[in-house]
């Protein structure tokens, strides 16, 4: 069996115990038998075509729903600790959480397919989990003394201010023409009342933006361009929106352009980061005494954790026929100690989390579909068969054949492997109608912007014990010397409950510097030592430390070399991008798009500020 942990993310706040709460736990089958579908067989129509309920489950199965498996074990691992940490739910907070997530029509809808107690459960136990692992947290922050100055907060602010900066943009649309006089021309009809997308339809040579109107299809920040189509962008900065420019000549063309959106730059103040960059650095000083509390939860509990799904369980049972009580695939997924997790649950957490985006990128997968004739692209039986045995077995493989239908999940997947490769050939067609080249001072800029975010600095692991003198600490290092292992002796004498069940572990690598007070002397000590050296006793506070090394970590700062390949690509991505968004929001903006699913009645609205 594995179990794998998650990382925690959650800010630090201050925690308040409500009132007693029973934990409800739904019988099999509390969930309302569907036969054909589970909520509706229909999710959306796109251009006639309909996309599928089966379609969307395999999807959230195959995307998210391992993850959301292991995380939903872990959640009733979790909540097994409520009542020693003293934490519980108030009367409300499930009806509070689901009535300000969904609207009547919706929830009444969830409520219709998952019955009251599978809501019920599934919403508690995440809700119970959070409210555990935040108050660990704020423990694990005083146990371990965490801190973190002012003045850290403002160096990392500094160091990352270019991550939430957003530059100077613009958007406009162009014409392109052969002749100055042609130029002339387009822009006197322009100035004299048509339309600037009609004459550009009409008269424009440019092929990536003819179709669209002229539009280059985004915002272009500040020093996006170089060359001679520098001049391009200086003159959409210049004019007013609305204004045409005079013919530009630029690379044996000429160009007349309009401005049609603009955006002036915006850097937050350290002041309004300040709280989330602190909350932000103590979670990630907290996280290895975090993952060391959950891996102890999790070995404690391995014995009465038992995987029933199928598809992740260690042994699939030879014959099984899914379907079983209005299930896709089987009623339970897991039973932790005395308490099975229902299907549905695990359902109900994938819709809530992924359900919405999921939706709108089958939607814009079957949009891309449309193109592909057009643009030489196809997925052969092959192709799937071998993505599809890349990741399930061929047991596994034929359990979701029988849940899903072997066609839907054909199709599915088909339509997912020819969106990636139509969206491929559009950036090539993009790179070369644009005439994208990246100059190697563009590549040595991007490498010399971001090198900090690459480089790994120098770290150490290491275990601790704590004990309350000078002479137990020597005691418990002659044991060491003696022949005992460090664990065994932690585990025997150590003070330190936040690691002592672990050996001392602290669970991670710690960067050099990372420390601060009189934990620096710990770190320093852990830095100085080889790999399996246990230091003398060291007075920290009231205790006294033995600390020993078990891993290091170099610094390691990439070569411009190493680096070329990766960054040249994601400059090519920037600049293709303006282009794939004025596509994307065209194939959008010109189907005929219906959401029929219950919970999700609305037509999705993408953000087309960045390409997906």
């Amino acid at each position: 069996m594995k179990i794998t942990q998650k990382r925690f993310c959650v800010a630090i706040t201050g925690f308040i115990v409500c009132a007693a709460f029973i934990l409800m736990m739904p019988s099999r089958g509390d969930a309302q038998t569907h036969p054909g579908a589970f909520i509706s067989t229909d999710v959306a129509q796109v251009n006639g075509e309909i996309l599928i309920e089966p379609s969307l489950m395999f999807t959230l199965m195959r995307m998210y729903g391992e993850k959301t498996f292991y995380d939903l074990i872990e959640d009733e691992v979790i909540v097994r600790q409520a009542n020693a940490m003293g934490v519980s739910l108030g009367a409300n907070d499930v009806t509070e959480y689901l009535t300000n997530a969904y609207p009547p029509e919706k929830l009444s809808a969830l409520m219709d397919s998952f019955g009251n107690g599978i809501l019920e459960y599934a919403v508690s136990t995440q809700l119970l989990a959070l409210k555990i692992v935040t108050l660990k947290i704020d423990q694990l922050v005083t146990e371990n003394n965490i801190q973190v100055t002012d003045e850290q907060v403002q160096q990392f602010f500094i160091d990352n201010l270019p991550q939430w900066t957003t530059p100077k943009s613009v958007r406009f649309s162009l014409i392109e023409t052969a002749t100055e006089a042609e130029a002339i021309a387009a822009r006197n009809r322009i100035l004299g009342g048509e339309d600037f997308a009609a004459v550009c339809q009409e008269v424009s040579t440019h092929p990536g933006t003819r179709a669209y109107g002229g539009d280059i299809g985004g915002l272009v920040p500040e020093g996006y361009s170089s060359g001679e189509r520098k001049t391009l962008e200086d003159t959409a900065f210049l004019l007013a929106i609305g204004d045409v420019s005079q013919p530009l000549y630029v690379e044996g063309k000429y160009y007349i352009l309009t401005p049609t959106e603009k955006t002036d730059y915006t850097e937050p103040t350290l002041d309004e980061m300040r709280e989330y960059l602190h909350a932000g650095m103590v979670n990630q000083l907290v996280q290895p005494y975090l993952e060391t509390w959950m891996k102890g939860l999790m070995d404690e509990a391995a014995g009465n954790i038992e995987i029933t799904y199928p598809i992740y369980a260690d042994s699939p049972p030879a014959s099984f026929v899914p379907g079983a009580d209005g299930s896709f695939i089987a009623p339970t997924i897991a039973r932790v100690f005395d308490k099975d997790i229902a299907e549905s649950v695990l359902l109900f957490h994938l819709l809530r989390q992924y359900g919405s985006t999921t939706i709108q990128s089958l939607i814009e997968e079957m949009l891309f579909v449309d193109q592909a004739s057009s643009m030489g692209v196809s997925v052969t039986d092959a192709e799937v068969r071998q993505s599809l045995a890349d990741v399930y077995d061929e047991q596994r493989l034929g359990i979701l054949d029988a849940a899903f239908g072997a066609d839907v999940i054909t199709a599915t997947l088909r339509q997912h492997l020819m969106a990636l490769d139509v969206l491929g050939a559009k950036t090539q067609n993009v790179i070369t109608e644009q005439e994208i080249v990246i100059s190697e001072d563009q590549i040595l800029q991007y490498y010399l912007d971001n090198l900090h975010l690459w480089t790994r600095p120098e770290a150490v692991r290491f275990s601790m014990i704590l004990v309350d003198t000078e002479a137990e600490a020597i005691a418990a290092r002659a044991r060491i010397v003696a022949g005992e292992t460090f664990e065994a002796v932690c585990m025997d004498v150590s003070k330190h409950e936040a690691t002592r069940l672990y050996g001392g572990d602290i669970g991670d690598l710690v960067p050099r510097g990372a420390a601060t007070g009189e934990n620096t002397l710990m770190l320093d000590t852990a830095f100085s030592q080889p790999v399996g050296g246990v230091s003398q006793p060291l007075q920290i506070g009231t205790g006294w430390f033995l600390i020993k090394t078990t891993e290091k970590q170099d610094a390691y700062e990439p070569t411009l070399a190493e680096m070329k390949d990766d960054i040249t690509n994601n400059l090519l991505e920037d600049r293709v991008a303006p282009f794939l968004i004025g596509w994307r929001s065209t194939l959008w903006a010109d189907a005929t798009i219906t959401v029929t699913y219950p919970i999700y009645s609305d037509n999705p609205t993408p953000d087309f500020s960045t390409p997906q």
